[in-house]
């Protein structure tokens, strides 16, 4: 293994690295967990369909030198993660992820093409009953200047606090996980109160890029399962996200082929 002395460096349970040659136009991806490498992909982005590429315009590359994972969890946790973790439920799954990148167009209205690049500090929770239905979940963002370490911004995306009611819908981890090319994903939409709800079920790449729409439309209260086809999508780690309601649920699953 060789590292450069400014990568950044911690625990995880996963790892994505996202590499651009400019002289050949290529990218190359390499996912890594505690069992090492499990997935790599290298594609030229002439092999892209051009509606489904970042444009150009909106990549910057990163500096040489930025802060470390250590330290922008830091700065999350003297603003306001540390609240946040405490407030938590005992019983609840939490994690906290890292990603460092110059993607500003993730963020339109907090970012824009002249901001630095930034640590986003992910923070997730979920507490669910003994009949995996989902009772609470929460949801954040804490944006931080890689270069200086300056906090950017804090956004909480989900905070359900009526513990006492299941959210009016459920997605499911996808069986199987791993899986090639094919698995099947498992959701619920409704409430005795609301009998169907316009949904939306849409798979992701690891650079944010939709890569298949599996429902959009109104769905009858219920659960519901929908089988995904990897087929034409290389290796790597995808995010599946179920939107309801006004609520959004999101999971990832690994395509090995």
């Amino acid at each position: 293994e060789v590292r450069r002395p400014d990568m950044p460096n911690g625990t995880s349970f996963d790892w994505s690295f996202i590499y651009y040659e400019s002289a050949t136009d290529t990218v190359q991806v390499m996912m890594a967990g505690s069992d090492g490498v499990f997935a790599v992909d290298r594609f030229h982005v002439s092999s892209v369909p051009e509606e489904e590429r970042i444009p150009k315009e909106l990549v910057r590359f990163l500096p040489n030198t930025f802060i470390g994972s250590g330290q922008a969890m830091m700065v999350a946790r003297s603003n306001g993660l540390d609240e946040l973790i405490n407030s938590t439920p005992s019983q609840a799954w939490t994690q906290v992820r890292f990603g460092v990148s110059k993607f500003y167009f993730q963020y339109p209205d907090i970012l824009n093409s002249e901001s630095p690049p930034f640590w986003d500090v992910q923070y997730n929770a979920e507490l669910w009953d003994n009949q995996s239905n989902l009772l609470w979940s929460r949801e954040a963002n804490f944006l931080i200047d890689a270069i200086t370490g300056a906090f950017i911004h804090k956004r909480v995306t989900t905070d359900l606090d009526d513990t006492d009611a299941p959210l009016a819908i459920q997605l499911d981890q996808n069986v199987p996980n791993p899986f090639n090319p094919t698995t099947v994903i498992g959701f619920s939409v409704g409430t005795q109160d609301l009998a169907s709800l316009h949904t939306r079920l849409t798979v992701y790449d690891i650079l944010g890029r939709q890569v298949a729409v599996l429902v959009d439309g109104a769905m009858p209260a219920g659960s519901h399962h929908v089988t995904f086809d990897g087929t034409m999508l290389p290796s790597g780690v995808y995010l599946y996200r179920l939107e309801s309601g006004g609520k959004t649920l999101q999971r990832k699953f690994t395509l090995i082929k």
